[in-house]
């Protein structure tokens, strides 16, 4: 067959052309999810959480004021269990209902890393409406591994504050073993 041209397709061959990139457009904006946003206080901060935590609708019923997440967690400090890492706890804008920071509370002033651990242990803890949790999941190995040494409370025992409404809620407990401790509603 003869030489090809420039520009010139052989026979029986596809031409395939570079398809330019997309660019997104603007994100949409739905109008209720918005006006129920602002209706209820909430502002856009920075997050440090995994992105599938972060990107979850709230249940409006679960939604509380940082005003009220924070009055939670003054009571649920007492003169002689306060330390200064609780001290530091405040609120986060994952504390929709204040058991999250009553959780991360409870957990600054008891966590003390066992000696050589080096791994972050993370929990599933299942909260029921009284308060007291109803099941706790390890999610790692290590978890499972140190589960009795976290001084989490034993299933049935009274953990937090009822929760509003007769539900239950599940926080996800993320204890380092550098002592942080984090709290979060799943």
């Amino acid at each position: 067959s003869p030489p090809l041209k420039p520009g010139q397709i052989p026979p029986g061959a596809i031409a395939t052309y570079p398809v330019p990139p997309t660019v997104p457009g603007a994100p949409t904006v739905i109008p209720g999810e918005v006006e129920s946003a602002q209706a209820s206080g909430v502002r856009s901060q920075p997050s440090k959480a995994p992105a599938a935590i972060a990107a979850r609708p709230v249940d409006p019923q679960f939604s509380a004021s940082a005003e009220s997440s924070q009055q939670a967690v003054a009571q649920s400090r007492s003169p002689q269990n306060t330390s200064d890492a609780a001290n530091q706890s405040g609120s986060t804008a994952f504390d929709t209902i204040p058991q999250v920071a009553e959780a991360r509370s409870y957990f600054q002033q008891r966590w003390k890393p066992p000696e050589g651990l080096t791994q972050v242990l993370e929990y599933s803890l299942q909260i029921d409406s009284n308060g007291s949790i109803q099941t706790i999941t390890p999610l790692k190995q290590a978890s499972a591994d140190y589960v009795d040494r976290t001084g989490i409370p034993l299933i049935g025992e009274p953990f937090v504050s009822p929760l509003k409404s007769g539900r239950s809620a599940k926080i996800r407990l993320v204890l380092e073993p550098d002592g942080k401790v984090q709290t979060f509603l799943e």
